[in-house]
Protein backbone atom coordinates (compact mmCIF):
# COMPACT_ATOMS: atom_id res chain seq x y z
CA UNK A 1 0.00 0.00 0.00
CA UNK A 2 1.02 3.58 -0.57
CA UNK A 3 -0.08 6.43 1.67
CA UNK A 4 0.88 9.93 0.66
CA UNK A 5 -0.07 13.52 1.34
CA UNK A 6 -0.61 16.11 -1.36
CA UNK A 7 -0.27 19.80 -0.57
CA UNK A 8 -1.41 22.39 -3.09
CA UNK A 9 -2.81 25.89 -3.36
CA UNK A 10 -6.58 26.21 -3.76
CA UNK A 11 -7.71 29.13 -5.90
CA UNK A 12 -11.23 28.68 -4.52
CA UNK A 13 -10.24 28.78 -0.84
CA UNK A 14 -7.28 31.12 -1.34
CA UNK A 15 -5.08 28.94 0.86
CA UNK A 16 -2.91 25.83 0.91
CA UNK A 17 -4.83 22.57 1.25
CA UNK A 18 -3.93 18.98 2.09
CA UNK A 19 -5.38 15.65 1.05
CA UNK A 20 -4.25 12.17 2.04
CA UNK A 21 -4.16 9.63 -0.78
CA UNK A 22 -4.28 5.85 -0.48
CA UNK A 23 -3.10 3.87 -3.50
CA UNK A 24 -3.05 0.11 -4.09
CA UNK A 25 0.01 -2.10 -4.37
CA UNK A 26 1.91 -1.77 -7.69
CA UNK A 27 1.06 -5.37 -8.60
CA UNK A 28 -2.63 -4.40 -8.40
CA UNK A 29 -2.11 -1.42 -10.69
CA UNK A 30 0.09 -3.00 -13.38
CA UNK A 31 -2.55 -5.22 -15.10
CA UNK A 32 -4.85 -2.24 -15.69
CA UNK A 33 -4.84 0.76 -17.98
CA UNK A 34 -3.82 3.87 -16.08
CA UNK A 35 -7.13 5.58 -16.68
CA UNK A 36 -9.09 2.62 -15.24
CA UNK A 37 -8.25 3.30 -11.60
CA UNK A 38 -11.42 3.75 -9.53
CA UNK A 39 -11.65 6.72 -7.20
CA UNK A 40 -13.33 7.06 -3.80
CA UNK A 41 -13.62 10.40 -2.05
CA UNK A 42 -13.71 9.57 1.66
CA UNK A 43 -14.96 12.41 3.87
CA UNK A 44 -14.29 12.90 7.58
CA UNK A 45 -16.63 14.17 10.27
CA UNK A 46 -16.84 17.35 12.31
CA UNK A 47 -13.57 18.44 13.94
CA UNK A 48 -11.70 15.91 11.80
CA UNK A 49 -8.99 16.16 9.17
CA UNK A 50 -7.42 14.28 6.27
CA UNK A 51 -5.70 12.12 8.88
CA UNK A 52 -8.86 10.99 10.71
CA UNK A 53 -9.76 8.01 8.53
CA UNK A 54 -6.16 6.81 8.39
CA UNK A 55 -5.48 7.06 12.11
CA UNK A 56 -8.85 5.90 13.47
CA UNK A 57 -9.80 3.10 11.06
CA UNK A 58 -8.09 0.31 9.14
CA UNK A 59 -9.11 1.69 5.74
CA UNK A 60 -5.55 1.32 4.42
CA UNK A 61 -5.53 -2.40 5.19
CA UNK A 62 -9.06 -2.86 3.86
CA UNK A 63 -8.09 -1.36 0.50
CA UNK A 64 -5.09 -3.72 0.34
CA UNK A 65 -7.17 -6.78 1.23
CA UNK A 66 -9.90 -5.86 -1.26
CA UNK A 67 -7.45 -6.03 -4.16
CA UNK A 68 -9.21 -3.07 -5.77
CA UNK A 69 -7.43 -0.86 -8.28
CA UNK A 70 -8.61 2.24 -6.45
CA UNK A 71 -7.34 5.59 -5.24
CA UNK A 72 -8.91 6.87 -2.01
CA UNK A 73 -8.83 10.63 -1.61
CA UNK A 74 -9.26 12.01 1.92
CA UNK A 75 -9.51 15.82 2.01
CA UNK A 76 -9.39 18.10 5.03
CA UNK A 77 -12.59 20.02 5.74
CA UNK A 78 -12.30 20.72 9.51
CA UNK A 79 -15.85 21.68 10.62
CA UNK A 80 -16.92 23.50 7.47
CA UNK A 81 -19.70 21.08 6.48
CA UNK A 82 -18.74 20.75 2.81
CA UNK A 83 -20.67 23.96 2.17
CA UNK A 84 -20.17 27.33 0.51
CA UNK A 85 -20.44 29.52 3.60
CA UNK A 86 -22.86 32.38 3.83
CA UNK A 87 -20.07 34.25 5.60
CA UNK A 88 -16.77 32.70 4.63
CA UNK A 89 -15.24 30.49 1.97
CA UNK A 90 -16.68 28.27 -0.78
CA UNK A 91 -15.90 24.81 0.62
CA UNK A 92 -18.51 22.99 -1.47
CA UNK A 93 -17.21 24.50 -4.70
CA UNK A 94 -13.74 23.40 -3.64
CA UNK A 95 -14.72 19.80 -2.82
CA UNK A 96 -17.16 19.34 -5.71
CA UNK A 97 -15.43 21.15 -8.57
CA UNK A 98 -11.85 22.22 -7.90
CA UNK A 99 -10.56 19.18 -6.01
CA UNK A 100 -11.60 16.57 -8.64
CA UNK A 101 -9.82 18.60 -11.34
CA UNK A 102 -6.68 18.81 -9.22
CA UNK A 103 -6.70 15.08 -8.45
CA UNK A 104 -7.16 14.17 -12.11
CA UNK A 105 -4.27 16.43 -13.06
CA UNK A 106 -1.92 14.66 -10.63
CA UNK A 107 -3.16 11.05 -10.76
CA UNK A 108 -4.13 8.65 -13.55
CA UNK A 109 -7.62 8.01 -12.21
CA UNK A 110 -10.83 7.26 -14.03
CA UNK A 111 -13.03 10.08 -15.26
CA UNK A 112 -15.96 7.67 -15.62
CA UNK A 113 -19.04 7.95 -13.44
CA UNK A 114 -19.22 4.17 -12.99
CA UNK A 115 -15.81 4.22 -11.31
CA UNK A 116 -16.33 7.27 -9.06
CA UNK A 117 -17.75 7.08 -5.52
CA UNK A 118 -18.07 9.22 -2.41
CA UNK A 119 -18.55 8.19 1.21
CA UNK A 120 -18.28 9.77 4.62
CA UNK A 121 -19.15 9.67 8.30
CA UNK A 122 -21.36 12.08 10.25
CA UNK A 123 -20.67 15.53 8.75
CA UNK A 124 -18.89 13.66 5.94
CA UNK A 125 -21.98 11.53 5.37
CA UNK A 126 -23.92 14.74 4.82
CA UNK A 127 -21.18 15.89 2.45
CA UNK A 128 -21.20 12.61 0.53
CA UNK A 129 -24.96 12.67 -0.04
CA UNK A 130 -24.85 16.35 -0.93
CA UNK A 131 -22.10 15.81 -3.51
CA UNK A 132 -23.80 12.85 -5.20
CA UNK A 133 -27.18 14.58 -5.39
CA UNK A 134 -25.65 17.83 -6.63
CA UNK A 135 -23.48 16.10 -9.23
CA UNK A 136 -25.37 12.89 -10.12
CA UNK A 137 -23.61 12.76 -13.49
CA UNK A 138 -20.26 12.35 -11.68
CA UNK A 139 -20.95 9.83 -8.87
CA UNK A 140 -22.22 6.30 -9.24
CA UNK A 141 -22.79 5.86 -5.51
CA UNK A 142 -22.79 7.73 -2.22
CA UNK A 143 -22.45 6.07 1.19
CA UNK A 144 -23.33 7.82 4.42
CA UNK A 145 -22.35 6.36 7.80
CA UNK A 146 -24.24 8.02 10.69
CA UNK A 147 -24.75 10.98 8.37
CA UNK A 148 -25.86 14.39 9.60
CA UNK A 149 -28.94 14.18 7.40
CA UNK A 150 -31.38 15.84 9.80
CA UNK A 151 -29.73 19.25 9.84
CA UNK A 152 -32.93 21.10 10.74
CA UNK A 153 -32.98 19.54 14.22
CA UNK A 154 -29.25 20.04 14.64
CA UNK A 155 -29.49 23.71 13.72
CA UNK A 156 -32.44 24.32 16.01
CA UNK A 157 -30.65 22.69 18.93
CA UNK A 158 -27.44 24.61 18.29
CA UNK A 159 -29.29 27.94 18.00
CA UNK A 160 -31.00 27.40 21.37
CA UNK A 161 -27.64 26.79 23.04
CA UNK A 162 -25.59 29.60 21.47
CA UNK A 163 -26.80 32.75 19.79
CA UNK A 164 -23.61 32.95 17.70
CA UNK A 165 -23.44 29.31 16.77
CA UNK A 166 -21.37 27.99 13.86
CA UNK A 167 -24.27 27.35 11.49
CA UNK A 168 -25.09 31.07 11.31
CA UNK A 169 -21.87 31.59 9.42
CA UNK A 170 -22.24 28.45 7.30
CA UNK A 171 -25.92 28.45 6.35
CA UNK A 172 -27.44 31.61 7.71
CA UNK A 173 -30.80 31.06 9.40
CA UNK A 174 -32.78 27.83 9.46
CA UNK A 175 -35.24 29.47 7.07
CA UNK A 176 -32.43 30.13 4.62
CA UNK A 177 -31.26 26.50 4.88
CA UNK A 178 -34.61 24.80 4.19
CA UNK A 179 -35.25 24.19 0.48
CA UNK A 180 -31.79 25.47 -0.43
CA UNK A 181 -28.97 23.60 -2.26
CA UNK A 182 -27.59 22.78 1.20
CA UNK A 183 -30.73 20.94 2.26
CA UNK A 184 -30.31 17.22 1.47
CA UNK A 185 -34.07 16.63 1.44
CA UNK A 186 -34.48 19.39 -1.13
CA UNK A 187 -31.64 17.90 -3.18
CA UNK A 188 -33.21 14.45 -2.96
CA UNK A 189 -36.43 15.78 -4.52
CA UNK A 190 -34.65 17.94 -7.10
CA UNK A 191 -32.35 15.15 -8.29
CA UNK A 192 -35.23 12.67 -8.56
CA UNK A 193 -37.19 15.16 -10.65
CA UNK A 194 -34.43 16.43 -12.94
CA UNK A 195 -31.75 13.78 -13.29
CA UNK A 196 -31.77 10.83 -15.67
CA UNK A 197 -29.00 9.15 -13.63
CA UNK A 198 -29.80 8.74 -9.97
CA UNK A 199 -26.84 7.78 -7.78
CA UNK A 200 -27.10 4.63 -5.70
CA UNK A 201 -27.39 5.43 -2.01
CA UNK A 202 -26.19 3.50 1.01
CA UNK A 203 -27.34 4.85 4.38
CA UNK A 204 -26.29 3.27 7.66
CA UNK A 205 -26.72 4.21 11.29
CA UNK A 206 -26.72 2.62 14.73
CA UNK A 207 -29.88 2.50 16.81
CA UNK A 208 -28.05 4.15 19.74
CA UNK A 209 -27.13 7.14 17.58
CA UNK A 210 -29.08 10.39 18.02
CA UNK A 211 -29.16 10.69 14.23
CA UNK A 212 -30.90 7.33 13.72
CA UNK A 213 -34.43 8.71 13.17
CA UNK A 214 -33.26 11.30 10.66
CA UNK A 215 -31.28 8.68 8.72
CA UNK A 216 -34.25 6.29 8.67
CA UNK A 217 -36.58 9.01 7.40
CA UNK A 218 -34.12 10.06 4.71
CA UNK A 219 -33.65 6.49 3.47
CA UNK A 220 -37.41 5.90 3.35
CA UNK A 221 -37.98 9.11 1.38
CA UNK A 222 -35.23 8.22 -1.08
CA UNK A 223 -36.78 4.79 -1.63
CA UNK A 224 -40.21 6.32 -2.22
CA UNK A 225 -38.73 8.70 -4.79
CA UNK A 226 -37.32 5.82 -6.82
CA UNK A 227 -33.69 5.75 -5.71
CA UNK A 228 -31.83 2.47 -5.41
CA UNK A 229 -31.11 2.74 -1.69
CA UNK A 230 -29.98 0.36 1.02
CA UNK A 231 -30.55 1.27 4.66
CA UNK A 232 -28.43 -0.67 7.12
CA UNK A 233 -29.26 -0.66 10.83
CA UNK A 234 -26.71 -1.70 13.45
CA UNK A 235 -28.37 -2.49 16.76
CA UNK A 236 -27.12 -0.65 19.84
CA UNK A 237 -24.28 0.98 17.91
CA UNK A 238 -23.62 4.67 18.53
CA UNK A 239 -21.79 7.54 16.89
CA UNK A 240 -18.33 5.99 17.09
CA UNK A 241 -15.31 4.79 15.16
CA UNK A 242 -16.08 1.18 15.99
CA UNK A 243 -19.11 1.43 13.73
CA UNK A 244 -17.47 3.52 10.99
CA UNK A 245 -14.53 1.12 10.76
CA UNK A 246 -16.93 -1.78 10.17
CA UNK A 247 -18.79 0.22 7.54
CA UNK A 248 -15.78 1.30 5.49
CA UNK A 249 -14.55 -2.30 5.47
CA UNK A 250 -17.93 -3.44 4.18
CA UNK A 251 -17.94 -0.65 1.60
CA UNK A 252 -14.64 -1.71 0.07
CA UNK A 253 -15.28 -5.45 0.24
CA UNK A 254 -18.88 -5.78 -0.90
CA UNK A 255 -20.78 -2.58 -1.58
CA UNK A 256 -18.91 -0.91 -4.43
Amino acid sequence: MSLGSLYFYSDVLHSSQKVNILLPEPRTIYPHKKEDMEILYLLHGMQGSAHSWVSSSSVERYLYESGRNMAIIIPTMKSNFYTDHKIGDAYFTYIGEELPKIIRSYLHVSHQRDQTYVAGLSMGGYGAIKLALSYPEQFKMAASFSGALGMENTMERAASENEHYLFNFIYGSLKEYINSPNDTTYLLNKCAKNSRMLPKLYISCGTADNLFSANKQFAEKALNLGYQVKFHVEKEMGHAWRFWDLEVEKLLRTLL
